[in-house]
């Protein structure tokens, strides 16, 4: 369980961080120049992830698991709060989550029962944040360069307004150079370099009347050979720096002999209500009780 709630925590943080990436960066020319100016959205995400186990040539299990969510956003400083459900198997998981910006840094409150609350942190400026995330706001404006080669791909109508649908792939080597001409940092926790990630296709919609994001996806499903080894070793790091080592080495023996690839990863955040939401307060006892993820 309490692996669980570390990889639940640091898919909260991706998922939440993506909509602020939306919010402010991953769009371009106008449309970002828009979406910046709002002082606040609401989000909706997803996450489904198709995840196949094997060993030895054998196939163990075929496990379908999502994580949906909402939540309030607002800036600056960046404020966060929200809800999410998260299916595995036979097990329902219904929980809270908020987050605050305090300095260069994000910190990151969730509970998988609203009363168990661990904390994370999520560096904005390219540091040594305890996630080990860099999302420098130099950086992110830079991907505005990226999406100038995405297509237009047709229209979809999103919470009852038209949108027009952009398509594109994000290079990790892009990203990569990218963070670095920024000073950013380009490797993912456990030290891999962006550029592991790949191809990452991606779809953009762009509300047609208010010119702001409106929806973003992205296709993971393509990323096995670089996201599992470093979910699983910042398992087993999380386990050694607990001091359960026995733990540690067992995640690593298991690394090394299962067949563990994504036949689905698929993220979406859909973005609304632009300045329509109102003060974020986080309860002084979330806090005080959150314990380190």
């Amino acid at each position: 369980m309490k692996t669980v709630k570390k990889g639940l925590a640091l898919l909260i943080s991706l998922v939440m961080v993506l909509s602020l990436t939306a919010c402010g960066s991953l769009s371009a020319a106008k449309t970002i120049r828009k979406t910046m100016s709002a002082e606040s959205c609401h989000a909706d995400f997803k996450a489904e992830v198709g995840l196949h186990l094997g060993m030895m040539e054998e196939s163990i299990a075929d496990l379908d698991i999502t994580l949906d969510g909402s939540g309030d956003l607002t800036g600056e400083p960046l404020r966060g709060a929200g809800d999410f459900r998260m299916e595995m198997i036979d097990e329902t998981v219904d929980g809270r989550y908020y987050f605050v910006q305090e300095g260069d840094t994000l910190y990151l409150y969730s509970s998988p029962d609203g009363e168990d609350w661990s904390v994370s942190t999520v560096d904005l400026q390219g540091g040594s944040g305890g996630s080990g995330f860099s999302f420098s706001r130099e950086s992110l404006a830079a991907m505005a360069a990226i999406t100038k080669l995405f297509e237009e791909t047709g229209t979809e109508t999103i919470n009852g307004s038209e949108a027009t649908v952009y398509s594109g792939t994000i290079r990790g080597e892009d990203l990569q150079a990218l963070t670095q001409e920024q000073g950013g940092d380009s490797t993912l926790p456990g030290g891999i370099d962006l550029s592991a990630l790949g191809d990452i296709p991606v779809t953009v919609a762009v509300d047609r009347d208010t010119n702001r994001v409106a929806r973003v996806t992205l296709d993971l499903s393509a990323l096995s050979e670089s996201l599992v080894p470093l979910v699983l070793k910042l398992g087993a790091q999380a386990s050694a720096e607990s001091g359960e080592a026995g733990d540690a080495e067992a995640l690593l023996d298991l690394m090394n002999a299962l067949d563990i690839r994504f036949d689905r990863f698929l993220i979406t955040v859909e973005l609304s209500d632009y300045d329509e939401v109102g003060e974020i307060t986080i309860p002084d006892e979330v806090i005080s009780s959150a314990k380190a993820a």
